[in-house]
């Protein structure tokens, strides 16, 4: 449907160690994780650059002020983690304001320590408890520390923990020194080092402190009990001219990529509204994670995350983030809600003066059978807005 919008400004992302990335690689990237009106206000520069891109009628992204939705400000939803969890609440609202714009804590222990007047272990506990919150990466202090995060986060090998010790081996295209740093062959050095492409060195842009307005990028319906969607296919808004010159090749690439970007989105949203079709029908929230999308799809969590990132779909004229059809992965076969309750009543029978620590409650639930991590437990309590055990002891 038609959209007019104020711009929205591209996170300018800076690597501080390089990987090879090749520029088609982070092209198709930052493309994915655009929105519409990101995506129309690029292909006009771009029109506007090279004579051989002919825009066809621009898409009107223009939408009634009513029917926008602001997406939730990053920092507002690490600061509820930080008080719904066990940590110190100052020093944690502290570290998430100390937060750099990728979400790493790059202050030094020590000089954290000393502005708050806190021991540096204080400052570790809690930076500890940081680093558990979602997304997987955020509170890293350096760019190898945030994909161990990522990689620890998704139990990933012995060995691709040693790779990311590696970056600066594989930016050199060092592989077989790579390889006798991680006890391998040149072979699964070079496999090691694509699997690190694809995590997220950047786990959350909290460079604006406003919420951004979205659009919808998807329309679905619902006739006669069948579930449908549109979705704008942006490599058919433009045409490319015949020549021999660099300018018409690398539009070509463009609208290849604008391709790729549509086909990825069609994968994901199938995924999604397949799983969620009792959202639609009777408002019924399936459990589903970008983790679960990506194990469907074979691809990476960062390209879920990615393409889902600051985009809506439109369903019964009203606009909704992407992210209001995901919610926590109850694990196994055990139904969400039945673990939600089982935590429930372990906390309604506990000793008031000596509360359950997450820990406890995730080392109970294996005791019965259920088998889920101590974040996952945290990420119930906290839905379910149970204070954590510091807060609910009574003396």
């Amino acid at each position: 449907m038609p959209v007019t919008i104020k711009p929205v400004p591209m996170p300018k992302p800076e690597l501080r160690q390089k990987l090879q990335l090749s520029p088609a690689f982070f092209n198709a990237l930052k493309i994915l994780e655009m929105n519409g009106e990101q995506m129309q206000t690029m292909l006009e520069q771009q029109a506007a650059s090279n004579p051989f891109i002919c825009l066809r009628d621009s898409r009107n992204l223009s939408v009634d002020a009513e029917r926008m939705v602001q997406e939730a400000d990053p920092r507002q939803d690490l600061l509820r983690q930080v008080h719904e969890s066990d940590c110190d609440q100052r020093i944690g609202t502290w570290i998430i304001d100390s937060l750099d714009s990728h979400g790493w804590f790059t202050i030094p222990v020590k000089k954290a320590a000393k502005d708050l007047r806190v021991s540096m272990k204080e400052v570790k506990a809690v930076l500890q408890i940081i680093q558990t919150f979602e997304p997987a990466g955020v509170g890293a202090v350096s760019l190898e520390d945030c994909l161990l995060l990522q990689i620890q986060r998704n139990h990933g090998s012995k060995n691709l923990c040693k790779a990311a010790g590696c970056l600066d081996l594989f930016a050199r295209g060092q592989f077989q020194k790579a390889a006798s740093v991680i006890s391998c062959s040149k072979q699964e050095a070079v496999a090691l080092f694509h699997q690190i492409q694809k995590l997220n060195p950047y786990p959350v842009h909290l460079g604006n402190p406003d919420a951004m307005t979205l659009f919808p990028d998807v329309t679905v319906h619902m006739e006669h009990g069948e579930l449908t969607y549109s979705l704008y296919a942006w490599e058919e808004s433009f045409t490319v001219s015949d020549g021999a010159l660099p300018q018409e090749s690398a539009a070509r690439q463009l609208q290849k990529l604008c391709r790729a970007r549509t086909v990825m989105l069609q994968r994901i949203v199938d995924v999604v509204l397949n799983h969620q079709q009792e959202y639609f029908a009777h408002g019924a929230l399936r459990p589903l994670t970008c983790s679960t999308i990506a194990k469907e799809l074979n691809v990476s969590v960062s390209t879920v995350t990615r393409a889902l990132a600051h985009k809506a779909f439109e369903f019964d004229d009203q606009l909704h983030p992407f992210s209001d059809l995901l919610s926590p992965d109850a694990g196994g076969d055990t139904a969400q809600k039945e673990i939600m309750n089982e935590i429930r009543q372990l906390i309604q029978q506990e000793d008031p003066a000596h509360p359950y620590s997450d820990q406890k409650l995730c080392d109970l639930l294996q005791e019965r059978g259920i088998h889920i991590s101590k974040r996952t437990v945290t990420k119930y309590r906290m839905t379910m807005h149970i204070l954590s055990y510091s807060k609910r002891r009574k003396y």
